[in-house]
C-alpha cells in the first residue's frame, strides 16, 4: 500500500467506510476553506468540535473525532493550528501537530480500523499557508503503509 494522490472532490468519494481527516484551529471555528465545507456536510462533527473547545479547550496535536454509525464515517478534526487568519505572509500551520496527528491516524487505521480508507486534503497547504512541498513529502512518508488518498484541489 501507499498513499494515493488524486485531484477532485474528496466528499464525492468519501461516502462510507472511511476516515475523513482535516486540519482545524484551536479556536473552535470552521469558517472557511475545507473546514467550512465539512461543517456544512457533517454538522454534528462540527458541533462536537465546537463544544470540546467551549468546555475543555483544544490543544495542538489532538484529534477530536466524531463517528457517524449510519455510514461508518469517522471525522477526524486534527488540531493543527493555534489560530487562523488571512495574512498570506503568516504560516498558521504547526508542522509538528500536522505530522503527529497524521502518524496517529495512520496507526489508528492500521491497528483499529483496517477496513476504513483515509481521505484527506493537503492539511496545512491551503489557507494555513504551509509549504506544500514539505507537507506532501511528509504525507507520502507517513502514509506509505496505509490505505489513504490525499485529495488535491
Amino acid at each position: 500500500m501507499s498513499l494515493k494522490i488524486k485531484r477532485g472532490d474528496l466528499f464525492a468519494h468519501a461516502t462510507s467506510d472511511c476516515i475523513i481527516a482535516h486540519g482545524c484551529n484551536a479556536k473552535g471555528v470552521m469558517g472557511s476553506g475545507f473546514a467550512k465545507q465539512l461543517k456544512e456536510l457533517f454538522p454534528e462533527a462540527y458541533e462536537y468540535y465546537k463544544a470540546r473547545h467551549r468546555f475543555l479547550r483544544l490543544y495542538l496535536g489532538e484529534i477530536v473525532s466524531y463517528y457517524y454509525a449510519n455510514n461508518n464515517i469517522l471525522i477526524a478534526n486534527c488540531i493543527t493550528q493555534l489560530g487562523y487568519g488571512r495574512d498570506p505572509t503568516v504560516t498558521y500551520e504547526d508542522y509538528p501537530s500536522v505530522f503527529g496527528t497524521m502518524k496517529d491516524l495512520a496507526g489508528y487505521q492500521k491497528y483499529k480500523a483496517p477496513d476504513m480508507h483515509i481521505h484527506l486534503p493537503l492539511i496545512g497547504g491551503g489557507l494555513a499557508n504551509g509549504d506544500r512541498d514539505v507537507l506532501l513529502e511528509n504525507f507520502i512518508e507517513i502514509f506509505s503503509d496505509s490505505d489513504a488518498t490525499l485529495w488535491l484541489y
